[in-house]
């Protein structure tokens, strides 16, 4: 009996001693958790390209429209550059907003935090966590810069910096804005829903969202389906039109391909909040099924190719932060 209580006691003691070892890294891992939260409300997620804090804005906003969401901002529109600044009024965590306008529109915006005195460690941390799970993770390389750059296919950038004891991080107000996008948080039989009904049977060569299009279509043609195009120029041995889609689950924009002003090709560009390795997987199913089988030792790489006379080619392939699917119109009527 005596044995048996000298057993629970020790038990006992080392359970108390493993808790009281662990206490100071859940309340680190609390406060942690907390920081990032609160950094969270000001970037917010990855569902835009802009922080939560800019979501009202957009490329070549007036200085007019800029002062509606932020109060005491002065600005002068006769300058071909100025730089104004305003307060920040989050707890103390934004020091100020900065903005650069060009023509008295607004180019970009930058956040001045001010909260770093605090626990400069934790909030760098933090700060980081935050930023790459919005913008996207950086190699150790580039996590070690002095300046922390992100970038989209659009040539968009966010920079972070430290710079006279304070964190910058720099906006670009993004060339094509489609909004709030959730494709993040598709799962992997969403993906397969949407992609099919966008690319169609495989007796098709075209994607089905492509239909109404053929090969020779002139710009005013495809403006017809697409009045927003912008980019084809007759004139050109070749030209490329862009066209923003806003509100598609998987679907950023499309680009279309002209040579001396007839159509010759399409390009979907899917969203980069799209898990990378989930549509890669579920794209090389439907591509198959579309377009062709693909050979065994290509299966896994990120380009895929396939070449059918009279009808042209077809590819999927990754670039910088998004996938896209291109495919030539068919010579042949399909």
């Amino acid at each position: 009996m005596k044995r048996q209580l000298l057993i629970i006691l020790m038990i006992s003691v080392f359970v108390f001693t493993l808790n009281i070892q662990s206490f100071p890294y859940n309340k680190s891992a609390a406060k942690m958790a907390k920081m990032e939260e609160s950094l969270e409300k000001i970037l917010g997620t990855n569902t835009s390209w802009k922080a939560a804090v800019f979501k009202d804005l957009r490329l070549g906003m007036p200085c007019n429209e800029v002062k509606k969401h932020f109060k005491g901002l002065k600005c002068n529109d006769r300058k071909k550059y100025d730089f104004p600044k305003v307060s920040g009024k989050l707890l103390g965590k934004v020091k100020e907003y900065q903005f650069t306008f060009k023509h008295g529109r607004v180019q970009n915006a930058t956040i001045v935090f001010g909260a770093r005195a605090f626990d400069p460690n934790r909030f760098e941390t933090a700060l980081l966590n935050v930023a790459q799970r919005k913008w996207g993770k950086l190699s150790p390389d580039r996590l070690q810069k002095k300046i922390k750059v992100w970038t989209n296919s659009d040539y968009d950038s966010v920079t972070l910096s430290f710079v006279n004891n304070n964190w910058h991080l720099k906006n670009s107000m993004p060339k094509r804005d489609t909004g709030e996008v959730k494709a993040g948080s598709m799962t992997t039989d969403q993906i397969r829903v949407s992609l099919a009904k966008l690319l169609g049977p495989g007796k098709y060569w075209k994607a089905a969202v492509m239909t109404k299009l053929n090969r020779g279509n002139t710009c005013a043609q495809v403006k017809q389906s697409y009045k927003v195009m912008k980019g084809c120029d007759p004139q050109k041995k070749w030209s490329f039109g862009h066209v923003l889609i806003k509100g598609h689950d998987l679907i950023h924009a499309l680009k279309f391909g002209f040579s001396k002003g007839e159509l010759q090709n399409v390009t979907l560009i899917f969203h980069r909040q799209l898990p990378k390795e989930g549509f890669k997987k579920v794209s090389l199913n439907l591509f198959e099924k579309k377009w062709g089988r693909i050979k065994l030792e290509k299966r896994n790489q990120d380009l895929l190719t396939i070449y059918k006379r009279n009808f042209g080619v077809a590819q999927r392939y990754f670039v910088v932060d998004h996938w896209e699917i291109k495919h030539d119109f068919p010579k042949l009527k399909n």
